[in-house]
């Protein structure tokens, strides 16, 4: 998911394996925007649905970048950022077969020690930035192997990710 979203931001990844800095170049359409380097990672987290970084933009200005189940994501933001059709959006979204995320960032105040501040600390007081959807779509040949198992009285089961309207 990471990888499609930089991708299709036009954003060039770092290498593989590099062994300098994770540093982000923006595409060469967007103006008055410089590198931007990871400073440090927050990870995957079941608990609390989300994954991030701290980033050190060319300008020096340090930013949170966010993105998790968008449940989690309209909690973590301020309440004036949150557009107020939010849950009726994300929830017909999911409904409709859609991966949704939430995307959020925070700037950090430059006396700020990002690297001794708590995920808590981080998280908290996050501005909204958007919706990612994705869709997997049924495979042709799905209907024709569910009857197959079906036939051959195997019980089948629908897995589906974290959020019950998605399925």
């Amino acid at each position: 998911v990471e990888v499609s979203m930089v991708t299709e931001s036009k954003w060039k990844l770092p290498e593989p394996n590099a062994n300098n800095a994770k540093v982000f170049v923006p595409p060469t359409s967007i103006k008055d925007i410089g590198n931007a380097t990871v400073v440090r990672e927050l990870p995957f987290d079941h608990h609390r649905m989300t994954s991030g970084v701290v980033v050190k933009q060319a300008n020096g200005e340090i930013q949170v970048l966010l993105k998790g189940s968008y449940e989690r994501i309209g909690m973590l933001c301020t309440t004036e950022s949150v557009p107020n059709d939010f849950k009726q959006v994300t929830s017909n979204l999911a409904a409709d077969s859609y991966y949704v995320l939430g995307v959020a960032n925070k700037k950090l105040q430059s006396n700020l020690d990002w690297n001794k501040m708590t995920r808590d600390q981080l998280e908290d007081g996050l501005t909204f930035v958007g919706l990612l959807m994705f869709r997997n779509e049924m495979k042709e040949d799905s209907p024709e192997a569910i009857q197959e198992l079906r036939d051959g009285n195997i019980r089948c089961i629908m897995c589906t990710g974290d959020n019950a309207h998605t399925g």
